[in-house]
């Protein structure tokens, strides 16, 4: 068993702990057993009888959530191997897999396929020794200057499961772990800004938008590093082996360009919808995109935003419908507080400035989005910055200017 697994299975039954074992045991070599199609879907058949246990609907859903969540991000690891062993003939999921996923999956509240969450946001488990610490060490920035590091409270983070085992992929699943293990700084900031929305305070308004600017362009920064420290030769042919397994299940496919898509907006990651959400401005608008390939990209990029809703954890989910409501977005307060005469010109000036540099510093990291997708999908990159130029013309209409439409209010009651 891994290291986060040790303190929740000591109450399961030794059968379903061992069959945990032989699970984990399969997800562990999946680099090997996957690689030129190898048999890794008949070392699966193979381990039907040790896996046995799992079948047993009571033990399954008598297991704590944290241990339901850990056998939803194997079982997810293990299908996505056997769709994308054999070339991809595989695509019913062998009954010693398929039947626990969907218990478990229907168990925690998501559909029964591998998403983000299963890649990246609960593929971790804290480094015990001294090699995991290095092996992660590679893909962490130094900490001395302040930047986000592979760190947490529980000491260093490694990836858990992996497909190809490649500097690459590790890089990739590194550096959006560091990113959402400090998204945690990016949710105070917008709680503090819904509690400031309630009791109609500018200053705190003013001062959540500054600490989602900072965190944003803290991160712009950070890419900026690792893309500059990293060689980019490798990450097109590295997101290519890695498509059939993130691309297609027993249950979806996606297209090279909904693919690129996906790694553009981290999938069902709640971090982009969050922040559009709440300076309430729409995800993925664009009108009238300058070439049919851009007016493609933006259409998938919209049909996934709808899709990947459904593929949240729960609470991600509540959190962002949570901000979707009328009336709780920054945009909507500023602009029943240019509609309060009580509001001074200096407070209409604060919230206008603080909201504008939000939404530059949400421009400037979604460029680093674009940039990514352009090193992984360099044949998609010319579309990817033609989008890009049109959510950047979308970003300046939407700015605010409370301090010009007062100056007209005064213009026409003065007629």
């Amino acid at each position: 068993m891994g290291p986060r697994a040790r303190d929740w299975t000591q109450g399961l039954s030794p059968a379903l702990r061992d069959a945990l074992v032989a699970l984990n045991a399969l997800a562990r070599r999946l680099p090997a057993l996957c690689t030129s199609e190898g048999p890794f879907r008949r070392e699966v058949e193979a381990t039907t009888d040790r896996l046995a246990a799992l079948q047993d609907d009571r033990l399954l859903l008598g297991m704590p959530e944290m241990g339901r969540e850990h056998l939803m991000v194997t079982l997810c690891h293990v299908a996505a191997g056997c769709c994308a062993s054999q070339g991809g003939e595989g695509k019913k999921l062998p009954k010693c897999v398929d039947r626990p996923l969907q218990l478990i999956a229907r168990s925690v509240g998501r559909p029964p396929r591998l998403e983000f969450t299963e890649l990246v946001l609960a593929n971790w488990c804290p480094a015990r020794d001294m090699r995991s610490v290095a092996a992660s060490s590679s893909s962490r920035p130094p900490a001395a200057d302040g930047r986000p590091s592979l760190s947490s409270p529980l000491g260093p983070l490694r990836v858990a499961w992996r497909f190809l085992a490649c500097p690459d992929e590790e890089w990739y699943r590194a550096v959006h772990i560091v990113l959402h293990e400090q998204a945690r700084d990016l949710v105070s900031a917008i709680r503090v800004g819904q509690v400031a929305i309630c009791d109609q305070n500018d200053l705190g308004v003013v001062g959540s938008l500054e600490s989602i600017s900072a965190w944003l362009n803290k991160f712009c920064d950070f890419f900026d590093g690792q893309f500059e420290n990293k060689d980019s030769r490798t990450e097109s042919v590295t997101f290519m082996r890695m498509e059939p397994f993130i691309s297609h299940s027993s249950s979806n496919d996606l297209t090279l360009e909904e693919t690129a898509c996906w790694v553009y907006m981290s999938g069902s990651s709640p971090i982009l919808p969050a922040v559009h959400a709440f300076l309430g401005v729409r995800f993925c608008a664009v009108r009238a995109p300058a070439s049919p390939e851009a007016d493609r990209l933006a259409e998938h990029l919209q049909h996934l935003v709808e899709e990947c809703r459904t593929l949240m954890p729960r609470l991600h989910r509540v959190f962002v419908e949570e901000l979707e409501k009328p009336g709780a977005s920054l945009r909507q307060y500023s602009f029943q507080r240019f509609g309060n005469t009580s509001a001074s010109v200096e407070q209409m000036h604060d919230l206008e400035v603080a909201y504008n540099d939000a939404l530059n510093a949400l421009v400037r990291y979604l460029s680093r989005r674009v940039h990514l997708v352009s090193r992984a999908f360099p044949a998609l990159a010319v579309h990817f910055g033609i989008y890009h130029g049109e959510i950047e013309a979308f970003m300046r209409r939407s700015r605010l200017e409370l301090l010009k439409m007062r100056r007209r209010a005064h213009r026409c009651l003065e007629r």
